[in-house]
């Protein structure tokens, strides 16, 4: 007991101890810890523990390095403590190696020393395990001490000094080794951006009231109307694309979706087979719902007309027939009005009298003494060319041709050329016999409503959309933004093949578009020998302002695939990026001050694809922006094939039967595939 007393003494001088070195010898431990198990009577480990406990840290041991390890042997009921400095934000990893089965803390603060009762952040480590965590356990400490485990802590620290105590909440000494490194793989981007119903930090998400879940998409509060609707008058009124009762159901599907198994559901509506009917297809019809014109369907069942007979009412009754007037044999006798019905050119009670004689030319026949002219036709002999009831409204019409009015285009003149007098900000003009707005300078738009920015240095949003000088793509044009970050584009695929040998006419698909991904082209950091050369395929489309102008400078690549480099939007806001085909890509479109969007769309191999154009927005504020008409005149320009990209597109695959369908292959008795109904099987299956 007094040599316990001596070193209890000697650990009260601090200045004989380090941070790397104990005060006491390890046999002297192990004395010591010895007697703190059932050896020694109560009353004597009570107070070499208060002995223990009089020992304090002379010093804090300061990290000047990361990622380089730090060793120290912390005794019972005692703590390490260390600093350093963080110089930015980050995600910090504390690697801890010690004993299997010992008992930690650690605790952190930043610019002041943490205590067990005020830290930032605290973790606690029992039996060698992270407190409700799985631990990680080092391979190479498992092969040279199957004793020790590697516990990893991740912690998110801000700039400024951080103290860190690391406790020993065991009755023996442990040799603890600290790594500090940063934590460069931890993301802090929220899963699916939080639905659009919260906001993101540090990957996680804080929902808005009325939301919740990891990712904000599940609502605490009912649904009405399936979310696709109003409801009102005790009825859901469905937003576009809905239908139902509680608009649950899609306007492209039907109700009942197998069409009670006696149709095909097209475009949200049944097509019946022959002898069905109703909306769902589960009323019995009759096979002629016409009765052959000689009957009337009732229940599924046809009732005859007097003088015929059968199911579909098509059999004559012969011996009715034989007693009827002949109708001078050019019509029928109706047994059921009892009067004649004449062949086309008589008329009369018994058909005996010839239609009038008139030469009502090709496209008329002569009816009661005029001519009834066919559909398309018009005039007293039925030789003039008509024009639409539409025309009418809009426009005159001259032998057939309707001439539009002032600021109206289109065959009938429906479509309005100049709408809204082009908003007072421009002309209205006739040009290649279209009429259109020219506008005003500082003016956009098909009808001069977008207002432009023309002061590009003023740090002022002139034009109110919400972007300032060179943000805005009108100013890129500017001296003052030329070498502006948010000016700079990629090169137009046309200029660029301008500077180069043209292909052969026997280039296949690859060879002639895999310009876009070489050196100072448009697609850059591409890596070449990612592209299949069988599958490849080209991404056409423009991207948009909220007002609808073409937007400069905004990326686009492959979602989470940097492989395949990015392009930027050039003048106009076009842009063209090769990807792999014959799957769905995904791509993203992120440029400051504008929201990132995605787009995912099937690419069929070795084609060039057009996208209908992406619109970006702002921030929240833009869903209250009343959106102008977007501007469609001239809205695609001529692109490096000279092919104009189609907006409304419905893809549907025609299957055409071998031309050789009795071919054998070279083993008799197997039946052979040809690559191209091959490559339509894998095609479809995708699809």
């Amino acid at each position: 007991m007094e040599k316990a007393r001596d070193i209890a003494m000697d650990l009260e001088n601090p200045l004989k101890l380090t941070t790397e070195v104990p005060p006491l010898s390890t046999t002297t431990v192990a004395n010591i810890s010895k007697k703190l198990s059932n050896d020694e009577p109560p009353d004597d480990r009570n107070d070499l523990h208060r002995q223990y406990t009089r020992y304090q840290w002379p010093s804090v041991l300061e990290i000047t390095s990361f990622s380089t390890p730090y060793s120290s042997n912390v005794y019972p009921y005692h703590f390490w403590n260390l600093e350093f400095h963080n110089k930015q934000p980050v995600f910090m990893r504390l690697n801890l190696t010690l004993p299997w089965g010992a008992n930690f803390a650690v605790y952190g603060r930043r610019n002041v020393a943490p205590s067990i009762t005020q830290h930032d952040f605290s973790e606690f480590i029992k039996g060698g395990r992270l407190d409700n965590r799985l631990s990680r356990r080092s391979a190479d400490l498992t092969e040279k001490d199957p004793m020790v485990v590697n516990v990893t802590l991740i912690q998110y620290l801000d700039t400024g000094r951080w103290f860190l105590s690391i406790y020993n909440d065991d009755l023996r000494p442990h040799t603890v080794v600290l790594k500090i490194a940063e934590a460069e793989d931890v993301s802090t981007t929220c899963p699916n951006e939080c639905s659009g119903h919260g906001s993101c930090y540090l990957g996680k998400c804080d929902c808005i009231d009325g939301y919740q879940g990891n990712d904000c998409s599940k609502s605490v509060c009912p649904m009405l109307c399936s979310n696709h609707g109003k409801y009102g008058g005790g009825l859901c009124h469905c937003e576009e694309g809905w239908k139902g009762t509680e608009c649950d159901i899609p306007e492209t599907d039907c109700r009942v979706a197998d069409c009670s198994g006696h149709g095909v559901c097209k475009n949200g509506k049944c097509q019946c087979q022959q002898g069905w009917k109703g909306d769902d297809c589960n009323e019995v019809d009759c096979m002629d719902k016409s009765c052959s014109g000689h009957g009337i369907c009732v229940s599924g069942k046809c009732y005859c007309k007097a003088g015929w007979q059968g199911e579909d009412c098509s059999l004559m009754n012969k011996q009715v027939f034989q007693c009827l007037p002949r109708c001078s044999d050019h019509g029928a006798y109706d047994l059921e009005t009892g009067v004649c019905v004449c062949n086309q050119f008589w008329t009369g009670p018994d058909c005996s009298q010839a239609l009038c004689n008139l030469n009502c030319g090709a496209h008329g026949k002569c009816d009661q003494g005029k001519c009834e002219c066919d559909v398309g036709w018009t005039g007293d002999k039925c030789d003039q060319l008509p024009c639409d009831e539409r025309c009418l409204e809009h426009g005159q019409c001259r032998n057939g041709t309707c001439v539009c009015s002032r600021g109206w285009n289109g065959k009938h003149c429906t479509f309005q050329g100049c709408n809204n007098g082009c908003g007072n900000h421009g002309n209205c003009v006739l040009a290649n016999n279209m009429y259109s707005c020219v506008c005003d300078d500082g003016w956009e738009g098909e009808s001069c409503s977008v207002r432009l920015e023309m002061e590009c240095s003023d740090e002022i949003d002139n034009d109110q959309d919400g972007m300032t000088d060179c943000s805005d793509s009108e100013c890129c044009s500017s001296p003052s933004c030329a070498e502006h970050i948010m000016c700079l584009a990629s090169n137009d695929p046309l200029d660029v093949l301008l500077r180069k040998q043209p292909p052969s006419v026997t280039a296949s698909f690859y060879q002639r578009v895999k310009f876009l991904v070489e050196e100072h082209s448009v697609q850059s950091y591409a890596h070449l020998d990612e592209y299949s050369e069988r599958r490849v395929s080209v991404v056409r489309g423009q991207v948009l302002s909220p007002q609808g102008l073409g937007i400069i400078g905004i990326r686009v690549s492959v979602d989470r695939d940097s492989r395949f480099g990015f392009t930027l939007t050039r003048t106009g806001g076009w842009f063209d990026v090769m990807v792999n085909g014959g799957e769905a890509v995904t791509l993203q479109f992120q440029r400051s001050p504008f929201r990132p969007q995605t787009k995912t769309l099937y690419v069929p191999w070795n084609q060039i694809v057009s996208l209908p154009p992406i619109k970006m927005t702002i921030n929240d504020d833009m869903d209250s922006f009343k959106e102008p008409p977007m501007d469609t005149n001239g809205l695609y320009e001529q692109n490096m094939y000279n092919v104009t990209p189609c907006v409304h597109h419905k893809e549907s695959p025609q299957i055409i039967s071998t031309w050789l369908p009795e071919k054998i292959g070279g083993m008799p008795g197997k039946s052979v595939i040809f690559a191209e109904t091959q490559v339509k099987f894998n095609t479809l299956v995708k699809l």
